[in-house]
């Protein structure tokens, strides 16, 4: 997702909108249990709790199918990525666990 992109062509105010709407359309795909932060810029993580092996995979296809859809920005139709990138088993450090710090890539601490 580049909304600076956004922000260049239509303003700042185009880029807030879209921040918003992408976090809409992220709630709206999560269960109760499931939270979702922007952590910085374009970047935002879901958390999912009491996530049971095979959980993530829907999930995770909801989000990538709802960000895909355009967005309607300043009377424009604006169009998105959506780079999923799993995490491990745990969020604390470890075997197998994986961070993703920016939106470039992964890296696991193992």
């Amino acid at each position: 997702m580049c909304s600076w992109r956004s922000t260049t062509a239509w303003g700042t105010g185009a880029g807030d909108d879209l921040l918003g709407l992408v976090a809409g359309r992220i709630r709206g795909c999560l269960r109760p249990s499931d939270t979702a932060a922007r952590i910085g810029g374009d970047e935002f993580a879901v958390l999912l709790g009491d996530c049971r092996a095979g959980q993530a995979v829907p999930v995770a296809q909801r989000l990538i199918d709802a960000i895909k859809q355009p967005f309607a920005v300043g009377g424009q139709e604006v169009f998105i990525g959506a780079p999923a990138r799993p995490a491990g088993p745990s969020a604390t450090s470890g075997p197998g666990t994986r961070r993703c710090p920016t939106s470039s890539g992964c890296r696991s601490t193992s």
